[in-house]
């Protein structure tokens, strides 16, 4: 093919792409929300997926709980929100469910979020139960701790009750 025609041709492509239509803008979020942390499935503009728990919206932002925390996600960047069953919005309706002071309760919610791979939401169940009962044997090794002279340590702790020394950051 001769230059003079190659050099119209993309002349022509850049021409058409420059004057056609723009792409039609993403589907606004659903006006009426799904219920307060219920499951969600959010599809962002990049393509990207998110699932979590719908914590609500606030300042134009959709708020979604997440393992051990929540993230405020720009309603701009959704182009949908679907509820659908999640392990998160499952774990705050359980967390929702167990008494302040149950401690039976807190440690089922840990196991149940260790299972799930929830771990963050594990181990704070974990850690409301030592502040419910600090000798809990399974919450304590949960966490890491281990019991020697009948008092709990962690493993730096336990390093340093046992003679080890740390210097510039390493045993």
């Amino acid at each position: 093919m001769a230059l003079r025609t190659k050099l119209a041709l993309l002349s022509l492509t850049l021409l058409l792409s420059a004057a056609a239509p723009p792409t039609k803008a993403p589907a606004k979020p659903p006006s009426k929300d799904p219920a307060k942390g219920s499951g969600i499935s959010i599809t962002l503009r990049n393509g990207n997926e998110m699932k979590g728990a719908f914590l609500g919206r606030h300042n134009g932002a959709v708020w979604v709980g997440l393992d051990g925390g929540e993230i405020g996600l720009d309603e701009s960047t959704i182009v949908k929100i679907v509820p659908e069953a999640s392990d998160d919005a499952e774990y705050l309706q359980r967390r929702a469910q167990v008494k302040p002071d149950d401690v039976n309760g807190w440690w089922s919610l840990c196991q149940w979020a260790h299972k799930k791979g929830l771990e963050s939401s594990a181990q704070s169940a974990a850690e409301t139960i030592i502040k419910l009962y600090p000798d809990h044997p399974d919450a304590r090794a949960f966490l890491g701790y281990k019991k020697l002279n009948n008092v709990w340590y962690d493993a730096d702790q336990l390093k340093l009750a046992s003679g080890w020394k740390k210097e510039d950051g390493v045993w």
